[in-house]
């Protein structure tokens, strides 16, 4: 592990150097990025934005920082996904346009809240990098699961959603359901963080249930189809 702990520190080093703003409008540019893997857009690579902003985070001294951090890259994720709130306000323009800077930052803000949570456990309970990475997919799990229920429950752009638009992976929410999902699409990309710092056992273990989701899937439809022509 002293290897990907010394590549984490060389990626994100020179962003460090950096003012605490630039590196939450940084943070808020790979948030925004990430999201374009959701519907309508559908980029899937776009979620590799994902990567550079969880190692940035592995690697932050400051438990502020790792907050704000957070927040800043659910802001860009929320910001950029959530415009369909604020176009709708223009189908038939009355009052409700009024309501414009609620949809395009206080509600993006406010859901970002959850995130910067997760961030606060990340940091107090993760004591080196790689456990920060572990924990960034148990602490963001957890955000999304509160901000699905509290406050009537908001679950709409959550990363489960990655899963629901292909046929195969989407088998497994049958099981798991849309929290299950997230954790899944969480623990993936943790995966290939540590594949890309070649920690390359704990990353194949963390690709092990993204594997065997794609089995699941491929046999359920198997049988599905085997059904319907019977």
């Amino acid at each position: 592990m002293n290897k990907a702990s010394s590549k984490i520190t060389d990626l994100s080093n020179r962003l460090h150097r950096c003012g605490a703003l630039t590196q939450v409008g940084v943070m808020g540019l790979l948030g925004a990025l990430g999201s374009f893997s959701l519907p309508p857009i559908l980029l899937f690579p776009a979620v590799l934005a994902f990567i550079p902003f969880l190692i940035h985070i592995s690697n932050c001294k400051s438990i502020w920082r790792v907050v704000l951090f957070f927040w800043g890259f659910a802001f860009g994720w929320f910001s950029a996904s959530l415009y369909w709130i604020s176009a709708s306000l223009f189908v038939d323009i009355s009052w409700e346009v009024l309501m414009l800077p609620v949809s395009l930052f206080a509600l993006p803000a406010f859901l970002s809240l959850f995130w910067g949570l997760a961030g606060f456990f990340v940091y107090i309970i993760g004591r080196t990098a790689e456990t920060r990475l572990i924990y960034a997919a148990i602490f963001i799990g957890l955000a999304e699961l509160l901000r699905s229920v509290l406050f009537t429950g908001f679950p709409w752009n959550s990363p489960s959603h990655l899963i629901l638009t292909h046929d195969n992976l989407s088998q497994i929410a049958s099981l798991v359901g849309q929290s299950g999902s997230v954790f899944l699409v969480l623990i993936s990309i943790v995966g290939i963080c540590f594949l890309y710092l070649r920690s390359w056992k704990i990353g194949v273990l963390c690709l092990l249930p993204l594997l065997a989701s794609i089995v699941y899937g491929e046999w359920r439809l198997d049988s599905s189809s085997v059904v319907v022509e019977g």
